[in-house]
């Protein structure tokens, strides 16, 4: 009976488990931001060792690049709904940066 019921009772736990929300924007800066949470146009960003990740938001992914280079700098990559700038979009974003 208990073998049984251990599959019963995690499979009931598991629905209320909330799954994780993936991020609209996934930044790679070229230097690691020196703060873990960066508020940008009422967006909040959250940066780990290697990447920053933000939730949606209405303006367009190159102004949200735009601004996120303005004040962490040069990035490698940036994502918008899981597609990749293209280069010439990510060399534009990139000019942003603060020399």
């Amino acid at each position: 009976m208990r073998e049984v019921c251990f599959p019963i009772a995690a499979a009931v736990a598991a629905l209320f488990v909330a799954a994780p929300v993936a991020a609209q924007y996934v930044a790679v800066p070229a230097a690691k931001p020196a703060a873990k949470k960066l508020p940008l146009q009422g967006v909040v960003w959250r940066c780990g060792e290697y990447n920053c990740a933000a939730d949606r938001t209405t303006s367009r992914p190159d102004t949200v690049c735009a601004a996120f280079v303005r004040k962490v700098g040069r990035v490698s990559s940036f994502t918008a709904a899981g597609a990749p700038l293209d280069p010439t979009a990510l060399e534009k974003c990139n000019q942003s940066a603060k020399n």
